[in-house]
């Protein structure tokens, strides 16, 4: 049974909205976002450390920075929503099109055209920006995404190809930003 306190925490939401369901998908926001540091992401899922509803009255915060909330999905959904094209394979969209990078080299070391990469790095060589998020595979276990902050374009080369499983960006959004 729920506590009246704890019922207004956001994360009984979080938890039985996203996480019991499985609709989480390990992006770290909601652990960067606590401000008591209350979560904790795991291989598999998120952890609560503590009861978050002994410091706080009301917190909305971890559930409403979650990508798969209705405040984010609905906002996604008005921006996509006056798309001229439906298709029911792909989605909303304004346009599609086809890319690839002009270094062959970068093409060859990836999976796709290397877009992603060849734009990184790119921003970053001119200085539009000083850092990247980045996944990389460990070296272990190539199947286990490792969130990098990229300082130098050799760090966004080290992280070329596509990974297929859930990476904690945030985690490395949080030391980009706070160091």
């Amino acid at each position: 049974m729920v506590s009246e306190t704890e019922s207004l925490i956001a994360y009984t939401f979080l938890k039985n909205k996203i996480i019991d369901p499985g609709f989480c998908t390990l992006c770290g926001a909601c652990e960067i976002a606590c401000p008591l540091g209350a979560l904790h992401l795991k291989t598999e899922k998120v952890e609560r450390l503590t009861d978050c509803s002994k410091g706080l009255d009301l917190c909305p915060i971890c559930y409403e920075i979650c990508p798969h909330s209705e405040a984010l999905l609905l906002r996604s959904l008005s921006f996509v929503a006056d798309a001229p094209v439906k298709n029911e394979a792909v989605g909303y969209y304004r346009k599609i099109v086809l890319a690839q990078a002009g270094d062959s080299q970068l093409r060859s070391q990836s999976r796709g055209g290397a877009v992603v990469t060849s734009l990184l790095k790119y921003g970053m060589e001119s200085g539009f920006f000083d850092s990247a998020i980045v996944t990389q595979a460990e070296s272990q276990n190539p199947s286990k995404p490792v969130p990098k902050v990229a300082i130098v374009p050799d760090d966004i080369l080290s992280a070329i190809g596509s990974k297929f499983f859930p990476s904690s960006v945030a985690t490395a959004y949080g030391s980009a930003v706070y160091g």
